[in-house]
């Protein structure tokens, strides 16, 4: 299969915690994305320089929503999605610092040296059924637009995958676009 995008691998938003060890100090942050090749994390209030990492990251093993219907949207447990732990070993290969209200943090880019061919599947899958989400979510903003039935479908899988359902949808939706552009470039 040919790649049609700029990155060497797709990357999906994700919220949860990184524990991490640097030099047998352990750490937290934030995981904003994460690709077969890393993750960027975020949070951390020192710069890690080029450090080598040892990581743990829980996936969560969301459903293709597209696959699922009407009633089985409304009956679906977000508590009962089973997580996939990941452990890896990584490299840092940039971090930015930004201020916010004189706090200092930064996002760091990390990329993974060692990981189990298994656990490198278990990203890719999970890139995939991410993209796939969001797709159907882009869809559904646009039926919404015409049929306000698409409701009932849209809000329940926004609130599965952990969005915030209390923006606006004008808002969530921007906030769905960009998160798609950015699985690509």
């Amino acid at each position: 299969m040919e790649k049609n995008y700029q990155r060497k691998y797709l990357r999906a938003p994700l919220s949860g915690g990184v524990l991490f060890s640097i030099d047998e100090h352990l750490h937290q942050a934030l995981a904003v994305n994460i690709s077969e090749g890393g993750i960027l994390l975020d949070g951390l209030p020192f710069d890690p320089g080029s450090a080598t990492l040892f990581g743990l990251i829980c996936l969560p093993d969301f459903p293709e929503f597209k696959n699922l219907n009407k009633r089985q949207i409304h009956q679906f447990n977000p508590a009962m999605i089973h997580h996939r732990v990941i452990k890896f070993q990584a490299q840092v290969v940039r971090t930015a610092k930004t201020s916010v209200n004189s706090l200092h943090r930064h996002q760091t880019a990390v990329e993974f040296l060692m990981i189990d061919e298994r656990k490198r599947l278990t990203i890719s899958e999970y890139v995939e059924k991410t993209q796939s989400n969001l797709i159907l979510l882009l869809s559904l903003f646009e039926k919404l637009k015409t049929q306000d039935e698409q409701m009932s479908q849209l809000w329940p899988i926004l609130q599965h995958l952990g969005y915030p359902t209390f923006l606006a949808a004008d808002v969530l939706e921007e906030r769905i676009k960009k998160e798609y552009q950015n699985l690509v470039w």
